[in-house]
């Protein structure tokens, strides 16, 4: 089970129009939205389903109509002093997300259901898979695709089914840039910086390397430590993203890429 904090892409207003509502929805992929009052409290639910209803059993349409007005109130909830035993309890087939709301119904968090397998590449992994075994190159290459390339051939003669990489854009995650310059930084850190910097492949060797894994039939996926490299992985069409573990607070980031399909 997972706990979402950030409450507002599965909300909307009561005041809120079923145009303004759908727009919401169609954004965020929630399927469900949480119609609140101005004190925040719960009020109601919508969803697709309830819209369809709507469209079906009304003559006029009106799609400047408050979403209250069309709202299922009939909803399950869990309060926040529920233990995650009781709360994963209430999911079923048909309900899928949870309002957690306070003793005055006012929305604290969400509960989503624990996803009991995922998939990267051709593997899909849950608990009755075979384990995914993960080699890690990350900047082992030293910055010379040459030995990245032979990174990825003692992988696939080792049997490992994925190769796992590591991308910055130094410019974004640092101040003074690629290569420290920044007078305030310490000696450490422009030391860092530099060695980042030379041990970085370019984006035309990422192209490269991963077009290779494919060809040797070994999985490719990658960290990025940032938004830019992000989207320069989603754009090489990367499998699958894995976090550092320094960045597990970085919520800015963790929405970002989950966002990603």
């Amino acid at each position: 089970m997972r706990i979402v904090n950030n409450i507002e892409g599965y909300t909307v207003h009561e005041s809120n129009t079923l145009v303004e509502a759908l727009s919401i929805l169609s954004d965020n992929k929630t399927k469900i939205l949480f119609v609140l009052n101005p004190f925040g409290v719960v009020i109601a639910c919508f969803s697709d389903g309830d819209f369809r209803r709507w469209v079906l059993a009304t003559d006029n349409i009106d799609l400047e109509t408050p979403v209250v007005a069309i709202a299922n109130r009939d909803f399950v909830w869990v309060s926040e002093e529920s233990n995650n035993t009781e709360i994963a309890a209430q999911f079923s087939d048909r309900i899928q997300i949870l309002p957690i709301v306070d003793e005055e119904m006012r929305l604290r968090s969400i509960a989503l259901p624990e996803k009991r397998k995922f998939s990267i590449g051709p593997y899909n992994v849950n608990k009755e898979s075979k384990t995914l075994v993960i080699a890690e190159i990350g900047n082992n290459h030293n910055g010379d695709i040459e030995e990245a390339i032979n990174l990825v051939n003692s992988a696939v003669k080792s049997g490992a089914d994925c190769v796992k990489f590591q991308m910055r854009d130094l410019e974004t995650l640092y101040v003074g840039g690629d290569r420290g310059t920044d007078s305030s930084s310490d000696l450490g850190t422009e030391y860092v910086l530099d060695l980042l910097s030379r041990f970085q492949l370019s984006d035309a060797d990422f192209k490269k390397l991963f077009a290779y894994c494919e060809r040797k039939g070994i999985v490719a996926i990658c960290t990025p430590f940032d938004r830019v490299s992000a989207d320069k992985l989603d754009a090489l069409g990367i499998y699958a993203f894995k976090v550092a573990s320094a960045d597990l607070t970085n919520h800015d980031l963790l929405e970002y890429l989950a966002a990603k399909d």
